[in-house]
């Protein structure tokens, strides 16, 4: 797949982490729409116009909206605002006006939170 190639040259190191199971698995399912997806998100990521922080908190929101939740995503986007300096209080921000579109979404993006801060402690 074309994305394959692109995301590998721009995030080799956490290649693993954004091809999991998941993406995978709809990957084999339906790979045209799977490399559709992908292309467009990778443009986000490689013109440069928002940091690493701000795409992570933007993702955050999409994956954990009403529309979306998406548990998986939510967790991995979590974890790399956080590494890319996030703060607790940005990312509950985001997940509050999340709640905007369904308090489920909310409860989904805090439960993670603190599963992942748990975790950094350790």
């Amino acid at each position: 797949m074309t994305y394959q190639k692109e995301y590998i040259a721009l995030y080799s190191s956490t290649i693993n982490e954004i091809f999991n199971r998941t993406v995978q698995s709809e990957d084999n399912l339906a790979p045209l729409f799977t490399d559709q997806f992908m292309s467009c998100g990778i443009g986000i990521y490689a013109a440069g116009i928002f940091d690493a922080k701000l795409i992570e908190l933007l993702s955050i929101a999409f994956d954990a909206s009403i529309t979306h939740m998406y548990a998986p995503g939510t967790r991995r986007h979590i974890k790399s605002a956080l590494k890319a300096g996030a703060s607790v209080e940005e990312i509950m921000a985001v997940l509050k006006v999340c709640v905007a579109f369904g308090i489920e979404a909310g409860e989904s993006g805090a439960s993670i939170l603190s599963k992942e801060l748990a975790r950094l402690e350790q």
